[in-house]
């Protein structure tokens, strides 16, 4: 059978167009040959869905095809011949519109640390044809998905043929899209006093979420753009954050303080460094749900540290209250709040505390101070004194522990405790050594200090006027050493170690000193050269019990000494 020439011409344009368009290119500006005159014109043709070039020719100008031509070539009919081509724009125009999710709505419940509960997304595919529905950023746990249907939803991470990089897709089979379940969770992060949540989602044009809390926490979201609403009488809270792939949530409790009992109270107080240096212990019985813990703070009295199984974070808030959150746990646990106060120039001190908001049950105050420090009386006429007294190291000790409230007071008078430092006692041994050279003298100290009875915080040393001190070395070493002039007392000087030298410790200070004299060098040929008078330096160690030590002169620069 012989073919038609004008078949193959049509049908050689048929295969270039449909494999441009299933290769997403756009094919070349087409053209129109023929008329009246045989003539070309060229025009468009506005109901092709994508260009294609038409060669109109007569049957006796139609190539015949040969074999080393590329492609195949095929007899269609005219309307065949459209159908494919409407077919591949199809394809090409599906492959331009993706399935695209287009609503998400989340329900969430909360559990300390952690929302968890269910998702449906719901998925249009414009072009009909099975196709992947970008889902990143999904930082949330899922799993279960299943479409409406029944069947299982398919959730992968892979590198599509178009795409740079990895992803997570959605993969949709049905022409119509439609909508998948799935149970969601995410984990929440502590800070003083709240919990926040992260809920990053693939972006939807309509994206909620409803979170059902306790009745005694709230919801809020630090993210810019979120619709927040709630909560209702269920105790619901609604967020839309459409357009979005991230929104920051945050529950804390409702500033509401919760009753709580009267609890125990143990409180160790040791003095250091000029401070109290206090730690509080309360017992708490095993709960369900998180609460709030408020505590009273005496005036002066910082919080430093607040620690034990349940604490899932604290705050101190104006007007002295410090607020502790208590995380579920499962058996009687321990609090434990670490605080300090700076004590006042006068000898009586009342001994600061942290008391919870309903009241204090028992309560054993134990004070210990070191062995500089000396305990002159005390005034707890709402406590029980013991005097353990002095113990192997040296610190003497004292308890306190409380009796029934006589006074109508609604809480015990904090006991007054007198007590104060003790005269520091220490001895040196000292090494002067003086040399004198012409124009200037150099006096070296090499000062052994052993305290007794301290903290020994300072010390003072005393010199002839004119002499300067220039360098200070201590051992063991302290970098940080300070000096200066002690303008109070002539020709002192006033050193500070970084740190005090406790009682029975011992410490070495090396100091230098310089002064400019009159003494100058002698002449060689000068056999007797009229001697310079210059006299022996004072120095000394002011406050020192017990003083013990040797001078050493030395000439230097061609002169001798003779004493």
């Amino acid at each position: 059978m012989r073919r038609s020439p004008t078949t193959w011409a049509v049908i050689a344009v048929t295969a270039v167009a449909v494999a441009a368009a299933l290769r997403g290119e756009r094919p070349l500006a087409h053209f129109a040959v023929g008329g009246a005159a045989g003539g070309m014109v060229v025009t468009e043709t506005p109901t092709d869905p994508f260009p294609i070039r038409r060669v109109w020719v007569t049957p006796g100008q139609v190539p015949v095809p040969t074999d080393d031509q590329p492609g195949a070539w095929r007899k269609l009919p005219r309307d065949e011949f459209a159908r494919r081509v409407r077919s591949a724009a199809d394809a090409q125009a599906a492959a331009l519109t993706p399935p695209v999710l287009v609503r998400a709505e989340y329900k969430a419940a909360y559990e300390p640390g952690r929302l968890f509960g269910s998702v449906v997304w719901a998925v249009a595919n414009p072009g009909r044809r099975p196709g992947a529905v970008p889902f990143d950023p999904l930082k949330i746990a899922v799993e279960s998905l299943k479409w409406a249907s029944g069947d299982d939803a398919l959730l992968f991470h892979g590198k599509l043929a178009r795409s740079e990089r990895p992803g997570t897709y959605l993969w949709v089979d049905a022409a119509d899209g439609g909508t998948v379940s799935a149970s969601w969770s995410v984990r929440g992060g502590h800070d003083a006093d709240a919990e926040t949540f992260t809920l990053s989602a693939p972006v939807a044009a309509i994206t909620t979420a409803e979170i059902t809390l306790p009745a005694d926490l709230r919801l809020t979201t630090g993210t810019p753009g979120v619709v927040l609403s709630g909560p209702t009488a269920e105790q619901r809270w609604r967020v839309s954050f459409g357009g979005r792939t991230e929104v920051l949530l945050t529950v804390r409790r409702a500033k509401t303080d919760r009753p709580s009992p009267p609890v125990d109270r143990a409180a160790k107080y040791e003095v250091a460094d000029g401070a109290i240096k206090a730690t509080f212990t309360f017992p708490h019985a095993p709960h369900a749900d998180p609460r709030d813990w408020v505590f009273d703070v005496d005036p002066g009295l910082v919080v430093d540290r607040v620690s034990g199984e349940g604490c899932g974070g604290w705050s101190a808030e104006p007007g002295g209250k410090l607020r502790v959150r208590l995380l579920p746990v499962s058996a009687a646990a321990k609090l434990t709040i670490s605080a300090t106060a700076r004590l006042g120039p006068d000898a009586a001190h009342t001994l600061p505390g942290i008391r919870p908001a309903d009241g204090i049950a028992a309560d054993l105050l134990d004070l210990t101070l070191p062995p500089d420090w000396k305990l002159d009386g005390w005034e707890a006429p709402d406590y029980r004194v013991s005097v353990p007294g002095e113990q192997a190291d040296r610190t003497f000790r004292v308890q306190f522990a409380g009796g029934i409230v006589v006074t109508g007071e609604p809480t015990r008078r904090r006991p007054v405790i007198r007590f104060r430092r003790t005269d520091v006692e220490y001895a040196t041994d000292e090494a002067v050594s003086w040399t004198v050279s012409p124009g200037v003298t150099r006096l070296a100290a090499r000062v052994k200090v052993k305290v007794a009875r301290g903290p020994l915080a300072a010390l003072t040393v005393v010199t002839e006027p004119g002499y300067v001190l220039e360098k200070v070395t201590l051992v063991p070493d302290d970098p940080t050493v300070e000096f200066r002039r002690r303008t109070s007392v002539p020709g002192g000087w006033l050193i500070e170690p970084t740190r005090a030298v406790g009682g029975g410790q011992a410490a070495e200070f090396r100091l230098e000193f310089r002064a400019d004299n009159r003494v100058r060098a002698g002449d060689p040929a000068d056999a007797a050269p009229a001697p310079t008078v210059e006299p022996l330096p004072r120095f000394g160690v002011s406050g020192a019990a017990d003083r013990t030590g040797t001078l050493t002169v030395l000439a230097g620069g061609g002169l001798k000494a003779a004493v």
